[in-house]
């Protein structure tokens, strides 16, 4: 029988589903089956159902910018596609899997949600083939933007590997990792006269340190023509000079360089996907696990989103 002060085939009422999902706001679904003195599962249904109440009426009619990111539910394994509008900073789709297949589920969401795949026009995102491969497939007005943070991002990994294949003196490039990894300008006397150091002891290592730099310069320039101009010139000095995993950047970078430019017209900010996957981190070292990852995906849209729960 059905009872207005409970869902329909739960054993508890919804004034306990509220207090449920107030402690839930702050505390791991753990600790609040602990304090209440129920199983996890009934913390895990609260906030499941509250979930789905709220998506019910999800409404996409206006989206038209995107950020598509990716997080695990474990240390590298079990990835989640993560979609967020770019406007309204938000997220708005969550799947589990990091390939088309995402972008297919994507889709079929945002029709069900009253959202046009047609009126998406920018995807903010990294260098993913699998990703670029679902967008075109199924968002054909989409332009791809491929955001600087993952450029950075993608240049300092290729420093990183060069510095460890390149060191000497015993181990002592391993503990200057974090100045190399820093932009040049931001740095203090004491990282500046230790870069000058290992820039003298190692040639190669300095040498890829200046490709690196200079290729993260390419957002100081006020448009995409001086900018592609640049990267231009980057791109024949690292094939003549440079070290082969700068070369296997630069080839990267050839690549995907209409989605590098693209980001001079739309000239969106990942900050707001970064941000979240530090929240999310967060909440993922606290519960210490989840039990699977539909429950995962659950707590981020319940703690995560920005959409009022």
């Amino acid at each position: 029988m059905n009872v207005p002060w409970a869902r329909p085939q739960v054993r508890y009422s919804r004034r306990f589903e509220e207090k449920v999902l107030s402690l839930a706001e702050k505390e791991t679904v753990a600790d609040v089956a602990r304090e209440l003195r129920v199983h996890r599962s009934v913390v895990d249904a609260c906030i499941h159902n509250r979930v789905r109440d709220i998506l019910d009426r999800l409404d996409l009619s206006d989206l038209k910018r995107i950020h598509i990111d990716e997080t695990s539910v474990r240390r590298r394994h079990n990835y989640v596609t993560i979609i967020s509008d770019a406007d309204r900073k938000k997220i708005v789709f969550i799947c589990e899997g990091r390939d088309v297949e995402a972008l297919v589920k994507f889709k079929d969401w945002l029709i069900s949600h009253k959202g046009k795949p047609d009126n998406i026009l920018t995807v903010n995102m990294d260098m993913s083939r699998s990703y670029q491969l679902g967008v075109r497939e199924n968002l054909p007005n989409a332009v791809i933007v491929f955001d600087r943070f993952h450029v950075v991002q993608m240049a300092n990994t290729i420093l990183d590997r060069i510095r460890a294949k390149e060191q000497v003196n015993g181990q002592r490039f391993k503990y200057i990792r974090y100045t190399l990894l820093k932009k040049q300008s931001n740095m203090d006397e004491e990282q500046l006269e230790k870069l000058f150091r290992i820039k003298e002891d190692n040639k190669v290592l300095g040498l890829a340190y200046e490709m690196k730099e200079s290729i993260i310069q390419l957002y100081d320039y006020p448009d995409k023509i001086s900018a592609g101009m640049h990267i231009s010139r980057w791109f024949d000095w690292v094939q003549e000079t440079g070290h082969k995993e700068m070369r296997r950047l630069a080839k990267s970078v050839h690549n995907n360089l209409d989605g590098i430019l693209s980001w001079f017209d739309s000239r969106t900010s990942n900050a707001f996907q970064e941000g979240l996957n530090s929240m999310i981190q967060t909440s993922k070292r606290m519960a210490r696990g989840f039990a699977n990852v539909s429950n995962f995906i659950d707590v981020v849209w319940f703690k995560h989103s920005n959409i009022p729960i």
